[in-house]
């Protein structure tokens, strides 16, 4: 497939050299894919169910970044701009996630803290976790559970702080002021000039046009695929070529779970009461909403 158009901004508004075979990356994206697409993850691949879930995260988080990234080069292809930096933004939320997770599954492990690693494992695994409620504990006041494992600016915060140098909080910003809802992204459709490398002019408030392919999506798209390709990296090379230690790791973890419950229910018991307050919440929140009607009933 060619990519005339994609390459063509390419070699506009990328900064490093040497520019990236786009068909290659649309190949290579498509194949990891389906690599994760033909496992089956279980018993098949681990002994224990610690290794399954952090797997289903890991590589699932990973199987829509993929998507993400390989559609993002066809849809730059065509000219559809605002689909790839909404698109990118996406994708960037998830590439910052999955670097969260993995550090703090790896944190628990080197404390040798079962129990939050179990609540870790749980909270991305199980529940409602469209809601956002807090569940803390009444003597110490420390959260010791929601039903979102994190909220997406720890993630995007955590990047920055153990990955110095990308600025994935300003890289967000800037999708955002392209796609978020806000007035902002409204005026980034202004098409202000037809030559791409001068400087934007005054807008004439008296004639005014707005395009979806204006100089700014365009310019953001381009770019933006660059900017998520570095982070991506970044990803690739802290987590997802590290697997296999993981793995090994978890499955000795796991071993000490099922040995621990076996001997005692404590821990069992603990997380089941998280996830019945969590449960309890959540049914608490939906019947607020019954005002509004039940689409099932619709």
């Amino acid at each position: 497939m060619k990519f005339e158009n994609f390459t063509k901004l390419q070699s506009r508004y990328w900064i490093h050299t040497p520019l990236l075979d786009p068909d290659l990356l649309h190949k290579d994206f498509s194949r990891k894919i389906m690599s994760i697409e033909g496992r089956d993850f279980g018993v098949d691949e681990d002994t224990y169910i610690a290794t399954t879930q952090a797997k289903i995260i890991i590589n699932g988080l990973a199987l829509k970044i993929y998507e993400f990234l390989r559609d993002s080069i066809s849809l730059i292809e065509t000219s559809q701009y605002i689909a790839t930096i909404s698109l990118l933004r996406l994708c960037l939320e998830h590439i910052a996630m999955l670097c969260l997770f993995h550090d703090r599954l790896l944190d628990n492990i080197e404390k040798k803290d079962r129990l939050a690693l179990r609540v870790l494992l749980t909270s991305f695994c199980m529940g409602e976790r469209i809601f956002f409620v807090e569940a803390t504990d009444k003597e110490s006041g420390k959260r010791i559970f929601s039903t979102r494992s994190e909220h997406l600016n720890s993630a995007l915060r955590h990047f920055d702080r153990n990955y110095t140098g990308h600025g994935i909080q300003t890289a967000y910003d800037i999708l955002s002021n392209h796609t978020h809802v806000s007035p902002t992204s409204s005026v980034r459709m202004l098409y202000r000039q037809k030559v791409w490398n001068k400087s934007e002019p005054n807008v004439d408030w008296r004639r005014v046009r707005l395009s979806t392919k204006s100089n700014s999506h365009q310019k953001t798209a381009s770019v933006g695929m660059e900017m998520l390709l570095g982070f991506f990296k970044v990803a690739e090379k802290e987590v997802l070529e590290k697997q296999e230690t993981l793995w090994k790791l978890l499955e000795k973890v796991g071993k000490q779970i099922e040995l621990n419950s076996s001997v005692s229910s404590k821990e069992d018991q603990i997380v089941q009461e998280m996830m019945s307050r969590h449960d309890s919440f959540v049914q608490d929140f939906l019947k607020k909403l019954e005002k509004y009607g039940n689409p099932e009933q619709k």
